[in-house]
């Protein structure tokens, strides 16, 4: 049984599920059919890994279940310290399926019990979590907070395997704050740790996402080489599911390169993964961006279909922050349809979300659209105070923009008197329009003359 639970471990780590889940109800089986109570700690271990395999099979009504007969046991017993890692496992699906208030209560539950027994090791992995949760929830401080604790205790122990986790979550939190150096290092020292150890199935995870920094910085051809490699990783190890997600970026380049042939294969080669998967929320991405490819070939409805899909699951799930870009992307549509009423509801829907999450860029682009709404309805004075609004964003926090504002504020000048332009400007700001903003604007107006 010994050797069979090893075989079930290393299958599991290899991510071919069904042959783990086999083992390990035949085990389970054996241990409960033997009607002794002295063999209770195994059952419960069995359950426990059970619950595993189903939430990575995203079957989550089983993995809670599992769960919860594990933890019954070791409650039962009073064996309150292997209780938690019941607790830390019903955090991960609860956290998977975006119940994130109850995630948290989970993890902490978990990091109570470790840390009151002095084993910090095990606590590192709540911090781990709590620090995903942190991230998703866009609280970036309190997640890298979570994960230097987590770094430190590995470092500590001298496991630098599990500290791997840790530098990819920072390089994730890095590349999500566009400090992608500093990202690309994170992932770097991820991925020599995973190399080096020989990991090559988690060594998947960041190739994939130091191609997510180059397609960023749109560096195309490293993207797709970094994808290649993550997708050969997951699919030799009969790892479909999380193929799927560099099938999706791998659609994703091949769009931006006006390849949308090709795009469209790999959106939907994602798309049936997931669905076939039960995952309709990470589906929901694969609808967004089947989306973008037919409003590019002005298939209006086809890409309002898709995107109100993709709004439905995001909305369903509670995820406000990603139902923002369907908002957008809607916005986009009306715009080029010329119903500007419906145009700017959509950014401002999607622009009160940006503001709630502090993601000032996707802000911006919001705002500047919706300037270029008011612009083009002949509405001079609500661009101009929309115009001055999102330059003052960029001048904090998106530099690179700074000329596109300037710009738009020169036609505005152009378009009004001098005085009038001047006065909303001190309406808006408190401040006489002078020195550098001011030379800008003029001279940007003169050359929208030319």
């Amino acid at each position: 049984m010994y050797l069979r639970g090893i075989d079930a471990n290393e299958a599991l780590a290899i991510a071919n599920l069904e042959q783990a889940r086999a083992i390990y109800q035949e085990i389970l089986d054996e241990l409960t059919a033997s009607k002794d109570p002295s063999v209770n700690d195994k059952i419960s271990v069995s359950y426990h890994n059970l619950g595993v395999v189903a939430q990575k099979q995203r079957r989550f009504d089983e993995a809670i279940a599992f769960c919860q007969k594990s933890l019954q046991i070791c409650e039962d017993a009073g064996s309150f310290y292997n209780a938690a890692g019941s607790y830390h496992q019903l955090g991960v699906v609860a956290q998977e399926q975006r119940r994130f208030d109850e995630a948290i209560a989970f993890y902490q539950k978990s990091l109570q019990i470790y840390e009151d027994a002095g084993d910090f090791y095990n606590a590192a992995g709540d911090y781990q979590n709590l620090g995903i949760v942190a991230q998703e929830q866009r609280r970036f401080e309190e997640a890298i907070a979570f994960y230097q604790k987590s770094l430190q205790i590995n470092e500590d122990a001298g496991s630098f395997y599990n500290a791997a986790r840790a530098y990819h979550q920072l390089g994730m939190v890095a590349q999500e704050q566009r400090r992608f150096d500093e990202a690309v290092a994170f992932y770097q020292k991820s991925l020599q740790i995973k190399e080096d150890a020989g990991d090559l199935y988690s060594a998947a995870v960041s190739y994939h996402q130091l191609g997510m920094v180059a397609e960023e910085q749109r560096r195309f051809d490293e993207a797709i080489a970094f994808y290649q490699k993550s997708l050969q990783i997951c699919e030799d190890a009969g790892d479909f599911y999380n193929a799927a997600r560099a099938y999706h970026h791998l659609g994703i380049v091949a769009k931006e390169q006006r390849r949308f042939d090709e795009a469209i294969a790999f959106y939907q080669k994602s798309l049936q993964i997931c669905e076939d998967a039960g995952d309709f929320y990470n589906a929901a991405r694969a609808y967004h961006h089947l989306g973008i490819v037919a409003q590019e070939h002005r298939k209006f409805d086809e890409a309002i279909a898709f995107y109100q899909k993709s709004l439905q699951i995001f909305e369903d799930a509670g995820d406000l922050y990603n139902a923002a870009s369907d908002y957008y992307q809607m916005g986009m549509v009306a715009q080029e349809q010329r119903r500007f009423d419906e145009t700017i509801a959509f950014y401002q829907k999607a622009l009160q979300i940006y503001e709630q999450y502090k993601n000032f860029r996707y802000a911006s682009m919001c705002l500047g659209r919706w300037g270029n709404v008011l612009e083009a309805q002949e509405k001079f004075r609500e661009a101009v105070e929309i115009y001055i609004h999102v330059l003052a964003i960029d001048i904090e926090h998106n530099e690179e923009w700074i000329g596109w504002r300037i710009k738009n504020l020169g036609r505005m000048l152009k378009a009004l008197r001098e005085s009038q332009f001047e006065a909303i400007w001190l309406e808006v700001t408190g401040e006489e329009c002078a020195g550098e903003w001011r030379s800008a604007i003029w001279a940007a107006s003169q050359e929208s003359e030319e």
